[in-house]
């Protein structure tokens, strides 16, 4: 992982990702073709407030409900080209840090109607040599099955999609590397709103992820650098040394979900009196806190601390004019700027390093006006993480050392 005047990132395998509302994917006729950048961006923020509810709701419920099965799939997450079976298949894949089945729809479907729409045609099990269905009563999850069928799983989302079918161990392809006898799930029944993809790679902290599952093979690691993610750690790389490292908490309340200690927030270098930050670690227990979520755009806070960081984040600047949002975009703090605007910075602290956002990470634009890119969560106590913060950021998830770390040069992509 390097390119010209960049650092480079010893690691074994890496793939390019593209963002669901790429010119790449809004192409043939798709229903989001002709959309204004105003009206994706309403979008994109709706579905951010959706996911995000489920999963405050999944937390609010019970403590022994994944937050997977509550997720949404009308999300922001980035997608990969992965292969499945030998010879290999590719299929576009959501890539999701906060759910942990990989899976993709398999031929045939349960019937006409079963299958979701997808871009790719459907993985048919027949045509790869190291397709293996994982028979009832080899796995401590599927025991109760009769003996003489295979385990099943079922995935329900907190947004009514669906998806349903067999276990099976196949190989997985991720740019050169092929994992072999990895979990998959192959789906012949699968409804809801999966626009542009063919399934899922689930990157969470479960030990149906990607990370527990290709432990042996990326010793637990993987890291992005949006758009781009990295799989493993070279040994023979020094890498390592140049990254910035907080510890990772495994909360048992959302236990697919990165956890870390957001120790504060400043603006300009002024510290923010945040009410949600806790003056000491959270614990495995603790309800609230702060994820890292891949699948959700922009950084969540609890409203009162929404509110503190927008009036911190507009005294601290100068020479701007308030102004309205654009129509429905669901933006509450926009302003025009101009050659003299003086814009702050805002800095997101965790245990043992932090990182300032660039104006790009910060501010959203449109035609017009630029808007404060984070969002207040009315209900709740946890901060959600967004890809548009970590954009550019190559940041590090050492699932078997438990930190997480970014990168020293800072934006890197």
């Amino acid at each position: 992982f390097a390119g010209k005047g960049r650092p480079s990132y010893g690691g074994t395998a890496h793939t390019g990702l593209v963002h669901p509302y790429s010119p790449c994917l809004l192409k043939g006729g798709a229903p989001r073709e002709h959309r204004s950048m105003r009206e994706l961006a309403a979008e994109i923020l709706r579905k951010d407030k959706e996911r995000v509810q489920r999963i405050l709701s999944s937390l609010a419920t019970s403590s022994s409900t994944s937050a997977r099965t509550n997720a949404s799939y009308e999300s922001s997450e980035y997608i990969a080209k992965v292969g499945i079976g030998t010879p290999a298949s590719y299929f576009l894949l959501l890539m999701d840090t906060g759910t942990s089945l990989t899976w993709t729809q398999c031929f045939p479907c349960e019937n006409a109607t079963a299958c979701f729409p997808q871009p790719t045609p459907l993985f048919d099990p027949s045509t790869s040599s190291s397709y293996s269905a994982i028979p009832c009563g080899s796995q401590e999850f599927c025991a109760d099955c009769s003996p003489d069928s295979f385990c099943m799983f079922s995935e329900t989302y907190g947004d009514g999609s669906t998806a349903v079918g067999d276990y099976a161990n196949e190989t997985l392809t991720i740019g050169d590397a092929a994992i072999q006898n990895f979990m998959i799930g192959c789906a012949h029944a699968g409804h809801g709103i999966f626009d542009d993809v063919d399934g899922i790679i689930g990157l969470g902290w479960d030990i149906e992820g990607m990370p527990s599952q290709s432990a042996a093979f990326f010793q637990g690691a993987f890291a992005y650098c949006l758009p781009a993610i990295l799989f493993g750690i070279d040994d023979n790389s020094n890498a390592t040394a140049d990254f910035f490292y907080t510890p990772m908490i495994k909360n048992i309340n959302h236990p697919s979900y990165y956890d870390v200690w957001l120790r504060g927030i400043r603006v300009d270098g002024a510290p923010l009196p945040l009410a949600s930050i806790s003056p000491t670690r959270p614990t495995l227990t603790d309800i609230g806190g702060t994820i890292i979520d891949s699948g959700t755009a922009l950084t969540h806070l609890p409203e009162v601390d929404y509110n503190t960081l927008r009036d911190a984040f507009v005294t601290a600047s100068s020479n701007i004019t308030s102004a309205s949002p654009p129509p429905d975009s669901g933006y509450d703090t926009c302003f025009q700027v101009n050659d003299d605007s003086v814009i702050p910075f805002v800095e997101i602290q965790f245990e043992g390093f932090s990182f300032t956002l660039t104006h790009d990470n910060t501010l959203k634009y449109f035609d017009q006006v630029v808007c404060l890119a984070f969002v207040a969560e009315p209900t709740g106590n946890l901060t959600i993480i967004g890809n548009f913060q970590l954009n550019g950021y190559l940041f590090m998830f050492d699932t078997i050392g438990e930190r997480l770390g970014i990168h020293s040069s800072g934006k890197l992509c």
